[in-house]
Order: structure tokens, then C-alpha cells, then sequence
């Protein structure tokens, strides 16, 4: 969102998507300047779908996107290399953010998943928070994990190490903190 949109009150419609090994996950976002609204979510099986290409089809289709879209954000399971993305365990899904934005006709940006959860940390209000972990009064593991989700979001507490989420509460995926 530019700021010339914010100063004229134009609200603008977004597509994000957490694109991993197992489901891909869309919302369809309206934002008015100061914070996006969830108009509509769908979750697809990547069983499903034999390529990305077919995946957003569906998607498109199921929400459905109807108006002009400003701007698609894709985090996916799979390093980011220039303006594609190869999904890690799904090699023949490839991701080019060239031909989706030309097809979409909208600008599109790739992240890493794992790239977009850390951007989420650095946004989140302490009332977007939910907590996951309930293990209060359990011994903290000598070191945190090293790898997968938890590494980015456990933080330890009172002696135990307690999950911390990025999403705002009732959304599957929002931009930057798509999980």
C-alpha cells in the first residue's frame, strides 16, 4: 500500500498465500490503510492439484477473486531464488512470481515461509497473541530447537519454553505472518 493510498481512504484488495508441502492456504484481504480484514479463506490439499499453476486456479475459483487484485504475497516451502521459488518437497511446483503477476496482473512477491514468519514477529501486537503452549511449571529444555517453526517461535518463560503465534486471531494467513 502507497501512501498516497492511505491519504485517499483507497481501500485495496490482497491475495496472500502459504504455499507448503502438504496444503496450500489463500485469504483474500481488503485493506483500508491501516490494517488488512479477512474477506475469505480457502484451503486446498496439494494432492489435489498437480502443479501450483492448478492450486491457484482452484483458489482463485473457491474464494472467488473477482476484482482487481493490488498486490499477492506467497510465502512457500522452498528457497527463494530471484523471482521463483521451487517448493522443497514438491519439486515440480514451481513458483515464478514473473507469469503469476502477469497472469494476475498484479504485483507479486515471493518469501520463504520460514522468512515470513520472522517478518511476523517484527509486527505483532502482544493483542494478536494467542497462546499455544500451556506448559507452565515444566522444566525448560537445556537449548531451544534448531530448526522447523518452533526455532522461530518459542521464547522461553518461567522456567519453560512457550510457542508464540503471528497470526491475528480467526485467520489462517496474513501477510508477513503467514504460517
Amino acid at each position: 500500500m502507497t501512501r498516497h493510498d492511505r491519504r485517499n481512504g483507497k481501500e485495496t484488495t490482497l491475495l496472500v498465500a502459504d504455499i507448503g508441502g502438504t496444503h496450500n492456504r489463500w485469504q483474500l484481504l481488503d485493506h483500508d490503510g491501516i490494517r488488512p480484514n479477512v474477506r475469505a479463506t480457502w484451503i486446498g490439499r496439494n494432492d489435489d492439484a498437480a502443479t501450483f499453476h492448478d492450486a491457484w486456479q482452484r483458489a482463485l475459483t473457491a474464494l472467488p477473486v473477482t476484482e482487481p487484485l493490488s498486490q499477492v504475497v506467497i510465502a512457500a516451502a522452498g528457497p527463494v531464488s530471484g523471482t521463483t521459488v521451487t517448493l522443497t518437497n514438491r519439486p515440480t511446483w514451481r513458483i515464478d512470481a514473473a507469469a503469476l503477476g502477469r497472469a494476475l496482473n498484479a504485483p507479486v512477491t515471493l518469501l520463504n515461509d520460514f522468512a515470513a514468519q520472522a517478518y511476523g514477529l517484527l509486527t505483532v501486537t502482544p493483542t494478536e497473541c494467542e497462546r499455544l503452549d500451556r506448559r507452565i511449571g515444566r522444566r525448560a529444555p537445556a537449548r531451544p530447537p534448531t530448526r522447523g517453526p518452533a526455532a522461530c517461535g518459542d521464547r522461553p518463560r518461567n522456567g519453560a519454553w512457550h510457542r508464540v503465534s503471528v497470526a491475528p486471531r480467526g485467520s489462517t494467513t496474513a501477510p508477513g505472518s503467514l504460517h
